[in-house]
């Protein structure tokens, strides 16, 4: 594959993913636009670097909102912590007055082997 080529695929492959995940969160699907990323990530299809980390927050933050609205507490603590610090605000509402984030949703994060996208 030349090398011309080969920037064109990359290039072509980033405008689909980048269409892939705006999709969903403008159609309100922020299950499956956080978990499309997460997969994304995990997988080395995408990377979190300056152009795709606000999307990736935002995408993260209003799932864990999503999440929150249920009453989902402990699993919108998780995807508030991968927003990063879009997250802190919403996580200082979810354990209001209890002191500290719960250590189930910290380790979970460990165990996911997630790193921050910031």
């Amino acid at each position: 594959m030349r090398l011309g080529s080969a920037n064109s695929s990359h290039l072509l492959m980033r405008v689909s993913l980048s269409s892939s995940i705006h999709l969903p969160g403008s159609m309100r699907y922020f299950d499956r636009a956080a978990l499309f990323i997460e997969a994304c990530l995990k997988y080395g299809v995408m990377e979190a670097d300056d152009s795709s980390n606000k999307l990736i927050k935002s995408a993260f933050l209003e799932y864990a909102r999503l999440l929150r609205s249920l009453g989902l507490r402990e699993g919108a603590a998780l995807w508030a912590s991968r927003a990063g610090s879009a997250g802190e605000q919403l996580m200082e509402e979810l354990f209001q007055g209890e002191g500290s984030v719960p250590e189930s949703v910290i380790s979970e994060d460990k165990e996911l082997g997630q790193e921050s996208t910031e």
